[in-house]
């Protein structure tokens, strides 16, 4: 555990945002998203203190928090464990005209690539692709602007597709299209929507305060054979970004 948190976004000492609370967004983003799962032991005070350069007040406080919030539990001599269970209510769409979607928005705004790696993912990201836990996938970091106003900053990880794949492609071609380009057909995605404190970088990346909720957006998108090929993590800043879906029932009963 403490190699994935010291992979973490640094905190931010010059932000207003007190460097506990700092600490806590951004444990309570990985619980959240299922980065550190249910049942994992967090570091404890003395391994946050190190791996943030804070004071055991602040990696004691951070911790405090999150207990409050019945995401972790603490116990003496024993750590603290991830308590929180994530609960999902799927709702069936249209996938063509999802992804159509997406691709009209793609070219409609501007994307900025950050980063682009072959790296090891987090242990709950290489349990849903079924890989070992040591094997690469292809970790992009980009942030999408509207009119030079940046209002999404994406991560994803993507199961190698080919050389086709790569830095210049992306900077040149949407994701989407490049994926079907070298021979990835999306079949099916699973999406959630949940909200998120903006952390440091994301705060940076965004021009926003540290702390600032944003929609946080999670797509699982599964190949032609059935294989997770693509998870998408994507936040947006609420002021520029809203979803609207359209939902009915097929016996025109309401939807609940």
């Amino acid at each position: 555990m403490s190699e994935k948190i010291s992979s973490a976004r640094s905190l931010a000492s010059a932000s207003p945002v007190p460097l506990y609370h700092q600490l806590y967004l951004l444990l309570k983003q990985q619980i959240l998203s299922g980065e550190i799962a249910h049942g994992e032991r967090l570091p404890g005070e003395q391994e946050l203190m190190a791996l943030h350069q804070v004071s055991r007040i602040t990696s004691r406080r951070a911790l405090a928090e999150l207990a409050a919030e019945d995401l972790i539990e603490r116990g003496r001599g024993r750590g603290s464990y991830v308590i929180h269970r994530m609960t999902q209510r799927p709702l069936q769409g249209a996938l063509s005209a999802a992804l159509d979607n997406l691709i009209a928005f793609g070219r409609e705004t501007r994307v900025q690539l950050l980063s682009f790696e072959r790296a090891a993912p987090p242990a709950a990201l290489a349990q849903l692709f079924g890989t070992e836990p040591k094997a690469a996938l292809v970790r992009v970091l980009r942030v999408r602007h509207d009119s030079d106003v940046p209002f999404a900053y994406l991560e994803s990880w993507t199961r190698p597709p080919g050389p086709r794949y790569n830095r210049r492609a992306l900077q040149r071609d949407l994701r989407l299209e490049l994926l079907r380009a070298c021979g990835v057909i999306i079949s099916r995605f699973e999406q959630t929507i949940t909200a998120v404190g903006a952390d440091a970088a994301v705060a940076e990346a965004l021009k926003v305060s540290v702390g600032q909720p944003l929609l946080a957006i999670e797509r699982l998108s599964y190949d032609q054979h059935g294989q997770l090929a693509d998870h998408l993590r994507a936040l947006y800043r609420p002021d520029r970004f809203q979803l609207t879906m359209s939902l009915g029932t097929a016996d025109g009963d309401a939807a609940i």
